[in-house]
């Protein structure tokens, strides 16, 4: 088996921009590098995540959460289907109480 095929198709089953953003890091993205990323700035490394996925450098980093999100799931079938099921749920629902939700994601 090629572990490096089996590595992208894995990245792409979650999201095409995690393996491109994955080609486009100078250095090692290994879980104690990551940490760092997400120390920068007041977005939690979501503008260095944009900068390195983005295909159109001339347009404006999200400045929202919901237009963060939006860009984070909108070619990810995991995400956007998780985003289904908590709609179905009632999660994002003001009248009622909130449900509190334990996800599992095997082969992540």
């Amino acid at each position: 088996m090629n572990w490096a095929t089996f590595h992208m198709l894995c990245h792409h089953a979650v999201s095409p921009k995690l393996d491109r953003f994955l080609r486009r890091s100078p250095s090692s993205v290994l879980s104690a590098d990551i940490s760092h990323f997400t120390e920068r700035g007041d977005d939690n490394g979501f503008g260095l995540f944009w900068s390195r996925t983005t295909e159109d450098p001339s347009a404006s980093v999200p400045t929202n959460r919901v237009a963060m999100a939006r860009y984070l799931a909108h070619q990810s079938p995991r995400l956007r289907y998780l985003l289904h099921i908590l709609v179905q749920q009632g999660v994002f629902d003001s009248a009622s109480s909130q449900p509190r939700f334990l996800i599992f994601c095997p082969g992540l």
